[in-house]
């Protein structure tokens, strides 16, 4: 038994110490992107003028100013040297590149979609109009008027079940679709429709619940059967936290935070907040400073600082007097504020 706990012990340790973090800093007197750890010590030199979080999987994309081209680097800031150059990353909706998902990067070349795995190789040839991410082992892709539930191995099921207009990304087993008269519904991983269209949009499914608006432009909650668990009451609202059980929702102007059997949590001096992750959400006062609050909606971390992005694990990166660093769940400085901008901690293997 004493041996055993011995291995245990030694593997959660190793467990816990293979975690890294990286995050994309701008020192002061720059204009060039680096990233450093949660420390605040640099581990790639900044030499970027576009560059992107990582993926678990420790790999980033980066814009070379050089080559005028994209491509991926490293942990250790080794560059990734693809089968193909000239490839073109997805930007969704706006918020920046976006890299690995599920093992698999979306590339495309001359407009045509593809994907490549995380040595540069491509296992799935660009052919396609559009795609998705993978996630959960599948992606969407779209050839003209024809929509395609696509596995890892490049494997294909044409989707006949639904003339859609586009296809979402899978979440826990099912992708929302949209029809051309805008109606919403979900499809299963084999293409066939699991939930009718009859929404006027929705969300992913996470905590086995997706937010949906009606046509009169209200939101709530379903599940799998499309059955409302929470009743459309809401103006917006956001997807579940797997972890804490909690949405944010909006009514009028006012944010909160739903659990599943439709109880909100309203927190106080609170002119908006964020979306759960790893039990904090960020909150800004009315005053206008932003702090973190847990799940009864309470004040874990005071609010004092001008900006922040939300925890990954264990960080947060917070913006202090004009100057950004890094906090951990208590609110200590890991990383004291010396940058001038940074993002997201992310924890990579």
């Amino acid at each position: 038994m004493k041996n055993l706990f011995i291995i245990l012990t030694v593997f959660l340790f190793s467990t816990v110490s293979a975690q890294e973090y990286r995050v994309q800093v701008l020192p002061e007197n720059s204009k060039l992107w680096g990233y450093a750890n949660e420390k605040g010590e640099l581990l790639i030199a900044p030499q970027f003028k576009k560059c992107f979080e990582f993926s678990e999987n420790g790999t980033a994309p980066v814009y070379d100013p050089k080559t005028r081209e994209h491509t991926f680097i490293r942990k250790d800031g080794a560059s990734i040297t693809p089968e193909r150059s000239g490839f073109v990353l997805m930007n969704l909706f706006g918020l920046g590149l976006k890299g690995y998902s599920d093992g698999l990067a979306a590339v495309s070349y001359s407009k045509k979609w593809g994907f490549i795995d995380e040595q540069g190789k491509i296992v799935i040839a660009p052919q396609y109009d559009k795609v998705t991410r993978f996630t959960e082992g599948y992606a969407v892709a779209t050839l003209g008027t024809d929509h395609f539930i696509l596995t890892k191995s490049g494997d294909t099921t044409r989707i006949n079940s639904v003339q859609a207009a586009t296809i979402k990304a899978f979440s826990e087993g099912l992708a929302a679709f949209r029809l051309e008269d805008g109606k919403v519904g979900f499809l299963n991983e084999k293409g066939k429709v699991h939930i009718a269209p009859s929404f006027k949009s929705a969300g992913d499914f996470s905590a086995g619940l997706a937010w949906a608006k009606t046509e009169e432009g209200k939101v709530g909650f379903i599940n799998k059967k499309g059955e409302w668990v929470i009743q459309p009451l809401f103006d917006a609202a956001h997807e579940f936290s797997v972890e804490s059980k909690l949405a944010r929702v909006k009514q009028g102007a006012n944010w909160s935070y739903v659990q599943p059997d439709g109880k909100l949590i309203t927190p106080e001096n609170v002119k908006s907040c964020g979306d759960f992750s790893n039990g904090l959400a960020y909150a800004k006062t009315t005053e206008g400073l932003v702090g973190f609050i847990n799940e009864k909606g309470e004040w874990a971390i005071p609010a004092q600082f001008e900006s922040t992005h939300e925890f990954n694990c264990e960080y947060a990166s917070v913006k202090s007097n004009g100057k950004w660093g890094i906090i951990d769940k208590k609110g200590n400085w890991i990383c004291p504020p010396q940058f001038l901008n940074m993002k997201k901690v992310i924890r990579i293997q």
